[in-house]
């Protein structure tokens, strides 16, 4: 080999090692750029996971005036401790979203899904109404079939403590007729809490933070 050919070809040769040791090089670089976006991406999610379980929407009032319109009031405050006639309010719609029995469906549907923000997972009242639930003959779709059930609350008063006493009357009509089948009186005793709500989904059916811990019924009588 002539030493123009050794030179040209020790050129070429330390061209070709240039370009593959850069080409080693941008591969590492986006192998760090890549493990980089990685853990920034980990990092993220983890924080949005913790923040997300750590999140509590806390129930504001808003002062209106007798039109709906917003008026100048003090700074908004935590409400702990609610009117009587704010919690018999919720106390009533609960037990109407209970016992209702309506024709239609979507009706019977949020009804319940509405229930599941007043009871607390592994509370008493949860299996109380589940157990009542699992029963044919108090199956809501079941009744539906055959007559529809509405529900007159007669009084909801406190008793001690954090327990309530709810009376209310269930008046059942036959689906196809129209025609009265009975009407039953009914007594519960509830025993609530108050909690933060820690979602938008219960803060939305459940603004006050009311929960049902615990919950008994008996019927009294007819009507």
């Amino acid at each position: 080999m002539t030493n123009d050919a050794q030179s040209e070809y020790m050129a070429a040769r330390l061209e070709w090692d240039d370009r593959f040791a850069s080409q080693r090089k941008t591969v590492r670089a986006l192998g760090a750029i890549t493990i980089l976006s990685l853990g920034i991406g980990a990092l993220g999610l983890g924080y949005g996971i913790w923040t997300g379980a750590r999140t509590q929407y806390i129930p504001y009032i808003v002062q209106v005036d007798q039109l709906g319109r917003t008026e100048i009031a003090a700074d908004p405050v935590r409400v702990g401790n609610w009117p009587a006639h704010v919690i018999k309010r919720e106390l009533e719609l609960f037990i109407q979203r209970y016992r209702t029995v309506s024709p239609d469906l979507s009706v019977v549907s949020q009804n319940h899904h509405a229930l599941e923000k007043f009871l607390p997972s592994g509370s008493a009242a949860v299996e109380k109404i589940r157990n009542h639930m699992s029963q044919p003959a108090n199956d809501p779709v079941k009744r539906a079939a055959v007559e529809t059930v509405s529900v007159e609350i007669k009084s909801v008063n406190f008793v001690s403590g954090s327990s309530w006493r709810v009376e209310w009357v269930e008046a059942a009509y036959a689906r196809q007729s129209g025609r009265a089948r009975g009407a039953k009186r009914f007594v519960g005793i509830v025993q609530i809490e108050f909690r933060t709500p820690k979602s938008r989904e219960i803060l939305k059916d459940n603004p006050l933070g009311l929960f049902l811990v615990d919950l008994d019924v008996q019927e009294v009588g007819n009507e």
